[in-house]
């Protein structure tokens, strides 16, 4: 699964990083490979949908800091009041902790949490 991926026995690595990225982005042993396309109902916007974007920005995905995390980068929101976030090696120790625990709690709180709103304001809209 994924968070083993990302957190292996002895911690998380640049190895493991990009392991958890071909599974959720490239899907790599991923049968189900549809996190890459959350929100998948993007016509209308949910309430909580409406929440994020006003803290992101517009141009946020859910899926982005999710990617900046595994790939070990910055990601500013300059269209919203949310803060930069830095995943850089200019920021970390020997360890990945962070950028794993991004991607993995994102991913899953944020993103498919998001899915799921969109997916009842699609069925409102039905």
């Amino acid at each position: 699964t994924f968070g083993s991926l990302v957190d292996p026995e002895g911690g998380s690595t640049k190895a493991s990083l990009q392991a958890g990225m071909k599974y959720l982005y490239g899907g790599e042993n991923n049968p189900y490979d549809r996190f890459k396309t959350y929100p998948s109902y993007d016509a209308v916007k949910s309430e909580t949908m409406m929440c994020y974007d006003e803290y992101y920005g517009p141009d946020y995905a859910p899926n982005d800091v999710v990617k900046a995390a595994l790939n070990r980068q910055v990601i500013d929101f300059p269209n919203g009041p949310a803060s930069t976030q830095d995943f850089t090696d200019a920021v970390r120790t020997e360890k990945y902790y962070i950028n794993e625990e991004s991607a993995k709690k994102i991913n899953q709180y944020t993103t498919a949490l998001l899915e799921m709103y969109q997916l009842m304001e699609q069925a409102v809209q039905k």
